[in-house]
């Protein structure tokens, strides 16, 4: 029955935040250690064109890499949530089965008609009860993957703002290097200015990150939600169940 399909979690708050910024690491590339601190200053400004194209580059990749990441992410959820639904079929189909066994052995059992009504009586009660689960595991279940869709999809969301953020700092940063080396500026001057743009567009992208990545309780929450309705789901079933069969019982004199 459901209790043997426990989905304690089907992505563990890990997996789900696996970071989504596979561009993260950009930035220290960027500033500090990368292109733009190895330029020689004083041809800083002449090599503005090719060092615009490696950033537009590196970007690009980056794009392309989360773009991959959230798709694999969407896809681990929906074949996980088809797996457990399946799954579940499955084991109701069998549980249902049994049932039906079940009441054809205490039919065959029955010798009176107060007897064989009993057994008609605990059969609707039970099937009535086994709906009733049935019911609220499946309202449980789907409420969980609706929820889990809608927070992934808000954090999908902040991740692509944060990136296009960043993105959009880094090009008017290099958008004001090209500006300052036409209008003559210092390639020192131009070089300071640029790198300080790309360290803050670089703090800046971390502290959205760092928010971002507080979707975990968010998750063990629906997890929680989820788990606390199922298993009110099968306590109103034992006890349903447990009563049927103290009344069956009676009716066989046992």
């Amino acid at each position: 029955m459901e209790t043997k399909l426990k989905i304690a979690g089907m992505l563990t708050a890990a997996s789900l935040l696996v970071p989504a910024f596979a561009l993260a690491a950009l930035p220290a590339r960027l500033s500090g250690q990368g292109t733009a601190s190895t330029t020689p200053v004083a041809s800083f400004c002449t090599n503005l064109p090719q060092l615009t194209t490696q950033i537009n580059n590196r970007l690009a990749q980056s794009t392309t890499n989360l773009q991959n990441l959230q798709q694999q992410i969407q896809t681990k959820v929906q074949e996980r949530q088809t797996t457990r639904t399946q799954q579940l079929n499955q084991i109701r189909t069998t549980a249902n089965q049994d049932r039906q066994a079940m009441y054809t052995q205490l039919m065959a059992k029955a010798t009176t008609e107060e007897q064989k009504q009993a057994v008609n009586t605990f059969q609707n009660t039970i099937e009535a009860a086994v709906t009733t689960r049935q019911t609220a595991v499946d309202t449980a279940r789907q409420a969980y993957w609706s929820a889990l869709d809608s927070d992934l999809g808000t954090r999908q969301t902040a991740v692509a703002t944060a990136r296009q953020n960043f993105f959009s700092a880094i090009q008017t940063a290099l958008t004001t290097a090209s500006s300052q080396c036409a209008a003559g500026t210092a390639p020192a001057t131009v070089r300071q200015t640029f790198q300080a743009a790309l360290q803050a567009a670089k703090t800046q992208f971390a502290t959205n990150r760092k928010a971002i990545d507080k979707i975990g309780p968010q998750v063990k929450a629906i997890v929680q939600t989820r788990n606390t309705a199922i298993k009110k789901a099968m306590t109103d079933f034992k006890s349903a169940s447990e009563q049927a069969r103290t009344e069956l019982k009676a009716a066989f004199g046992k």
